[in-house]
């Protein structure tokens, strides 16, 4: 239970309240601004690469107005700087990390329950985003590697970690994609569902074992291997080859099938907090936060039971500093992606299981935090069925 009350405290940190108590906070315009009706506070500390991934989803999912807050506070710095923010530290975009993380925290709460905020708003920001290179939000250029990826289909420059980069573009891709389709917008759907098989591009299957690795803009592989760091942000070749968290049954029919794929699994495990410099597990970042939970693609549901006890329990997080990079504060959750490989609909809290799909559940969990201490352990998974990915061009 310590470790479950601390992990779910840090969860609560950030984003947090920017606006003063009238409602007023100063705009990325340097304007005074008043939050509008219908919501409570206008939101900063958005450390958009480290939380888009499970942050979001966990707060959407228990926290549906407070998260909509947060989404309706991108939109409006979207509104006054040109673009929605990334990495947000008061009236600032500091344009930390790659890719378009604000996007994906916006379309993530949406998808999670979080609704109450200017969607159309959003959406146009991001269609913008996605298809007009050099976006900026007050001079900070979002995607800053679209100029390539939008012609050959994998970035070549621009943005660091063109490897890697390609990966969460194709992300932030399926994200609007799905956005935009409930929202009825079924040319943007379409065009930007077909944009996130782009990660494919990537995929050298020369290479044994096969491997995400960068590409020349005529098409030549950039050589690398597992442990090649060079085109790949905080992590590596082996690492990336599995951050395809939208669509799990493309990179196991690419890797062999399922058989070959559990085995590359079995020994990716063999090692849980890896580093940058072995191809295996790294707990102490985000991009392979998803990979536990690929087992259930491959139908071994009690791989994920016991890979996920491994790795919450490989450390004691009852110090300061014992739950990792905790960045406003990723290391605290994991997050299962929605409607992914499972089946279903969860959130984790460093083991502990919550099923969105269950509405009295979730009520019951926001009347009382003490709940919480009922919550079943991820001790056993539903049967599984037959996997549907939601971004599977």
């Amino acid at each position: 239970m310590t470790k479950f009350y601390t992990a779910f405290y840090h969860a609560r940190w950030a984003p947090s309240v920017f606006s003063d108590s009238n409602g007023q906070y100063i705009g990325f315009d340097q304007q005074v601004h008043t939050v509008s009706a219908g919501h409570a506070a206008q939101y900063t500390s958005f450390s958009g690469w480290d939380i888009y991934r499970s942050l979001i989803a966990l707060k959407a999912t228990l926290f549906p107005q407070e998260t909509s807050d947060m989404a309706q506070s991108l939109v409006n710095d979207a509104d006054q700087c040109g673009a929605i923010p990334h990495w947000v530290n008061d009236t600032v975009e500091d344009g930390v990390m790659p890719g378009d993380a604000g996007s994906l925290i916006v379309a993530g709460a949406y998808a999670f329950g979080a609704r109450a905020f200017d969607t159309s708003g959003a959406l146009k920001h991001m269609i913008k985003m996605a298809n007009a290179p050099g976006t900026a939000c007050n001079g900070v250029t979002t995607n800053g590697g679209r100029a390539s990826y939008l012609p050959f289909g994998y970035i070549t420059n621009g943005e660091w970690g063109q490897a890697s980069s390609t990966l969460e573009y194709a992300s932030s891709d399926c994200a609007i994609s799905q956005f935009a389709g409930q929202l009825g917008n079924s040319t943007i759907q379409k065009m930007l569902l077909s944009r996130s098989a782009y990660w494919q591009n990537l995929l050298n299957a020369s290479l044994l074992p096969p491997l995400i690795a960068a590409r020349n803009s005529d098409g030549s592989w950039i050589a690398q291997t597992q442990s090649s760091t060079n085109n790949y942000v905080e992590g590596n070749a082996g690492q990336y080859t599995w951050m395809a968290p939208f669509n799990p049954v493309g990179p196991f029919a690419q890797l062999g099938g399922n058989t070959a794929a559990v085995s590359r699994l079995n020994a990716f495990f063999t090692v849980l907090n890896a580093g940058m410099s072995l191809p295996n597990f790294y707990m102490g970042d985000e991009p392979t936060f998803e990979v536990p939970w690929l087992y259930c693609r491959g139908y071994i549901t009690g791989r994920v039971r016991r890979r996920a006890r491994r790795t919450w329990s490989s450390r004691s997080w009852r110090t300061p500093s014992a739950q990792g990079r905790t960045v406003c504060p990723a290391m605290t959750t994991s997050a299962r992606c929605r409607d992914g490989t499972c089946g279903g609909r969860w959130v984790f809290i460093r083991g502990y299981r919550v099923s969105a799909v269950s509405r009295s559940a979730v009520r019951s969990l926001r009347r009382s935090p003490f709940i919480w201490a009922t919550a079943r352990r991820c001790v056993s998974m539903r049967p599984v069925r037959p996997a549907r990915s939601m971004c599977r061009a």
